[in-house]
């Protein structure tokens, strides 16, 4: 070999390696640049109004920092950026003296440092005003106050048309602080073909429990009391809106369950607000008890934790939050698909909405709790009254209406049928 042939090898092959070097920096500083780009997490406000008459907002008791029916989203990081990719939502609700900006406000929530910055998923915070997020006990009283029926008519159709929410009941989670906690397990019990997962962070999960009924009149005392959301502590309305005696309707999904144990020092503070704290707390505590023992009939799948030296506070709430997520948010419960959903119960007094996929609607209010059981292909009402049955509702849909003639029909309650095999 000549020494012009050995000295251009050795120059070519560090030529090559150079080249190849440059091409692997230019796509890893490539890679770092997209990675860079990515478009931020970012907190949008939009406007939800009640087009459908559920909500009066000259009726409505405020809580006075938004004063409006709006909702906060906050959306990931890269959703700007991958039009086609679909995420999970979390509808986080507010409490009793809150908004929808409480869960984003760093003096109380502070959601955005609760959580991690690459939070894989949308989070909705919807207007509550201080009305429990259920339909009020007499529209004719009380009316613009149906507040379930906007949750579920208005909101989550609006969420559903205006983001790009990944569809499946695993992927969709509802929970919330106190009055939010309780707000997210009655919406998940309405619309079980939606939200597969609840979660409640000391919540409201007896609002008939004796001790309680006298604060919850207290607290909406400029509202006509207990009886204009629940009616009479002891009636069938108030019953149809307890999580506690309706347990049987988690049997399908994926429950978290946090309650705190507040110092026995702070029950005797003389603090007033940190002795009232306390005190609220130990009563959800015991109605979480209460709750998590109804549960053990069912087949629901249950995390349930007991944080110690925790009061009814935001502090106490964020440490639940920052657990759940731990936990995992969403995950798949017992049933993830409505058409899989073939034993279950569901109890309601609303006189429209989706029984895991068969829309249903009453001819007029009711004043009995309606009860629908599905055991296999037989389908069985109790209660009074007319119900029309339309089966193939979609998995957002609570407006009652179905989209399988082959599955609708109307009947008097009680009722017994033998369903078709399309339902």
């Amino acid at each position: 070999m000549s020494l012009l042939f050995r000295s251009v090898v050795p120059a070519t092959r560090r030529l090559a390696r150079l080249t190849v070097a440059a091409v692997v920096g230019a796509t890893l500083l490539a890679a770092a640049g997209t990675a860079q780009a990515a478009s931020p997490a970012r907190s949008v406000q939009f406007a939800v109004p009640s087009t459908k008459g559920n909500i009066d907002v000259k009726k409505v008791q405020f809580n006075g920092t938004v004063n409006s029916l709006t909702a906060w989203v906050r959306l990931p990081e890269g959703y700007d950026d991958q039009p086609d990719r679909r995420w999970p939502v979390l509808y986080l609700l507010h409490g009793w003296e809150d908004d929808s900006s409480a869960w984003l406000d760093p003096k109380k929530g502070d959601v955005t440092k609760v959580l991690p910055a690459d939070f894989p998923g949308i989070i909705v915070m919807p207007e509550g005003a201080k009305a429990w997020f259920v339909n009020w006990a007499d529209p004719a009283r009380t009316p613009g106050n149906q507040w379930g029926n906007y949750l579920l008519d208005e909101v989550v159709p609006f969420m559903e048309q205006n983001l790009r929410i990944a569809p499946g009941r695993a992927n969709h989670a509802i929970g919330g602080l106190s009055m939010g906690g309780y707000g997210s397990m009655m919406a998940s019990a309405a619309m079980p073909t939606y939200f597969g997962n609840a979660l409640s962070f000391s919540g409201l999960l007896d609002n008939q429990d004796f001790s309680f009924t006298p604060i919850l009149a207290l607290a909406q005392a400029g509202h006509d009391g207990y009886t204009a959301v629940w009616g009479l502590p002891g009636s069938a309305y108030a019953t149809s809106m307890n999580p506690l005696k309706n347990a049987r309707e988690y049997a399908l999904s994926r429950l978290y369950v946090g309650y705190g144990t507040p110092p026995i020092s702070t029950l005797w503070s003389l603090d007033i607000r940190a002795r009232g704290e306390a005190t609220l707390e130990v009563g959800t505590n015991l109605q979480a008890g209460s709750f998590l023992k109804a549960l053990k009939d069912t087949t629901a799948k249950v995390n349930t934790v007991n944080f110690p030296d925790t009061s009814h506070n935001w502090a106490g709430w964020k440490k639940q939050l920052a657990d759940a997520y731990q936990r995992g948010l969403w995950g798949a419960p017992p049933v993830t698909q409505t058409s899989a959903a073939k034993f279950w119960d569901y109890g309601t007094m609303t006189d429209h909405g989706n029984a895991w996929g068969l829309g249903y609607k009453l001819a007029k209010r009711t004043t009995t709790q309606v009860e629908l059981s599905r055991r296999g292909p037989i389908l069985s009402g109790k209660g009074t009254g007319t119900i029309t049955i339309s089966g193939g509702a979609a998995d957002a849909d609570s407006s009652g209406n179905g989209t399988n003639a082959g599955c609708t029909f109307t009947t008097t309650l009680p009722f017994t049928r033998v369903l078709p095999l399309s339902c």
